[in-house]
């Protein structure tokens, strides 16, 4: 996700709506206390729904609170919010949260972030090959501070700087620390960023070693550095966690909790090509009839003829698949 990207979003949507709500202010003074960190809390709220979600093990937090369900159940209360923080009309107030934290989404994606903007009715991962927006903080930071700056000076060479400054001088003491507080909110704010990005690098490097481990056969100790990396901020995509548990069971012959980590793994995203295979492996080699693992098995055969048959291990999925049900197994 965007660390900063979404600060710069937030302060630029500040300076259009300071824009929009001039005219309709007439000589009522602008902007009102907060609008600036208002937005830019916006801006973040998808990121803020989805770790507390995490931190209270609800897994699928995540994906609702990137989803555009989340969008319009959230866009009502937070349009209600900025009513009362501009001069717009309530429609525009509703129509400005809605966007705004749809936005949110889009960055992600546009930084090859896997998300779910369909969540709970369309669970396929949408983002993983786009690499618009760089990834790296640094280079995210100078990108969007650049066009940040541009929307500002639009909005100073517009005459607001001198409308702004009138509104000072009527009153100074309350304008000044109403700004200095909103400054320090957002400081805050991108502090929170930056601490999370910080925890996020060190899950990354668990995961990447627990993956290590797992290539090389080493699966207890790779079971226990997945767990290690699936504490918050998780950092791993849909699914990806679960299917490598499921996998360590597997090989551990632990086919109950083989099964219950891969069928959680589809049910986060069930686009993943590697789980879905080894599910519909898994029920057609399982100890039980032929009809009932042909019956289990159907439903992940037909979504990887359906959606994946031009993947490259498909012909090998299928091949043992069919070897497993054929006739006396």
């Amino acid at each position: 996700m965007p660390l900063l990207g979404h600060a710069f979003t937030g302060m630029a949507t500040a300076l259009i709506v300071a824009s929009k709500s001039q005219q309709n202010a007439a000589s009522q003074t602008f902007p009102k206390p907060f609008i600036t960190t208002s937005l830019v809390t916006l801006s973040y709220l998808p990121d803020i729904v989805s770790q507390c979600a995490l931190f209270f093990n609800w897994y699928d937090g995540r994906q609702f609170g990137h989803s555009v369900l989340f969008a319009l159940l959230a866009a009502p209360i937070a349009g209600f919010i900025l009513s009362h923080q501009t001069f717009l009309t309530k429609k525009q107030c509703f129509l400005l949260a809605l966007s705004t934290i749809l936005l949110h989404d889009l960055l992600d994606i546009l930084q090859s972030t896997d998300r779910l903007p369909f969540w709970p009715f369309y669970t396929t991962t949408i983002g993983n090959n786009i690499n618009i927006i760089p990834a790296n903080p640094s280079k995210e930071g100078l990108l969007f501070g650049v066009l940040y700056g541009l929307v500002l000076t639009r909005y100073l060479w517009r005459g607001r700087k001198k409308y702004l400054g009138e509104a000072e001088n009527r009153q100074p003491a309350r304008t000044s620390l109403r700004k200095r507080g909103e400054k320090i909110f957002i400081m805050l704010i991108m502090l929170m960023a930056l601490t999370t990005y910080h925890l996020r690098i060190q899950r990354i490097h668990t995961f990447q070693q627990a993956k290590e481990m797992f290539h090389q056969q080493h699966y207890s100790n790779s079971l226990a550095l997945f767990n290690e990396a699936d504490r918050w901020p998780r950092i791993a995509k849909p699914g990806r966690l679960d299917y490598f548990k499921g996998i360590i069971y597997l090989q551990q012959h632990r086919p109950a909790l083989a099964e219950k980590y891969l069928l959680r793994s589809y049910s986060r995203n069930n686009g993943f090509f590697w789980c879905i295979g080894d599910l519909a492996l898994f029920y057609a080699k399982s100890g039980k009839s032929r009809s009932r693992r042909t019956t289990l098995a159907e439903p992940f055969i037909r979504k990887m003829h359906r959606d994946f048959s031009e993947h490259p291990d498909y012909p090998e999925y299928m091949q043992k698949i069919r070897r497993a049900l054929a006739p006396g197994q």
